[in-house]
């Protein structure tokens, strides 16, 4: 999963099971869970304040915002739309849960 552009079943693999070694392209599998499951927000159409979320990233992870946001979340985000069947109702309040936790503690 090295690729910009990646198979719909392997990303759903991967976003199911966990981004992990070669597949986490460097960036550790907590991170990779954070920013598919913003990414996963947009997707679905989540309303959330992605920019509040990026700096809570940002203060945990280090990097910058464009990282965060760009290679992170939106990276994510374009992997996930691509997947007809990606926001059913149990991955839609699986995501609703996650945001709203994160929004309101730290991640």
């Amino acid at each position: 999963m090295t690729a910009r552009s990646i198979k719909p079943d392997v990303y759903e693999y991967h976003y199911k099971n966990g981004f992990t070694g070669v597949d986490a392209m460097g960036w550790g599998p907590n991170l990779q869970y954070a920013w598919s499951r913003i990414g996963a927000g947009i997707t679905c159409g989540i309303p959330f304040n992605k920019d509040a979320l990026v700096d809570k990233l940002v203060a945990k992870y280090g990097h910058s915002e464009f990282v965060h946001d760009m290679n992170g979340i939106m990276f994510h985000h374009m992997q996930s739309k691509k997947i007809d069947s990606f926001c059913t109702a149990d991955r839609l309040e699986e995501v609703k849960q996650i945001i709203s936790e994160t929004e309101v503690e730290k991640l």
